[in-house]
């Protein structure tokens, strides 16, 4: 996972009751791998994790963070448009949530976006944005 966004990450779980109650797992560029080829290493790398956390600890959430400047998605690029890079990790989170919930029944999973704003990472949880139609005032 991206250094940059480590500590506000830590803040945002810990302000929504994830505090000490639960397992971290990061992979660069992770989503997009397991969106994009559930088969390729990265893909069963984390089909594999996240199936041993259930199997272990239990585990009923998994949660999925995406964030802008991603060098997977070939980081902040002028030639492409903010809504459009917002669109393919919506598309590869949605896949991603897809395959989890469809290897291990009865998990819930839940997308973290990482917007930057003003130099800074905002955290917002990708349904709420959507739901709320409000993407242009988050963004």
């Amino acid at each position: 996972m991206d250094f940059r966004l480590q500590s506000r990450l830590g803040e945002y779980l810990q302000q929504h009751g994830y505090a000490g109650d639960y397992d971290l797992m990061t992979l660069a560029g992770g989503i997009k791998g397991l969106a994009e080829s559930p088969a390729s290493a990265v893909g069963e790398t984390i089909m594999a994790n996240v199936a041993a956390a259930s199997r272990l600890h239990q585990i009923r959430e998994v949660v999925l963070v995406a964030h802008e400047d991603c060098l997977a998605y070939g980081g902040s690029r002028p030639d492409l448009p903010r809504d459009l890079e917002l669109s393919r990790r919506l598309h590869d989170t949605q896949r991603a949530q897809a395959l989890i919930t469809a290897r291990v029944p009865g998990l819930t999973c839940v997308t973290l976006l990482a917007v930057i704003e003003e130099g800074e990472f905002l955290i917002v949880r990708l349904p709420d944005v959507v739901r709320s139609e409000a993407l242009d005032s988050v963004l």
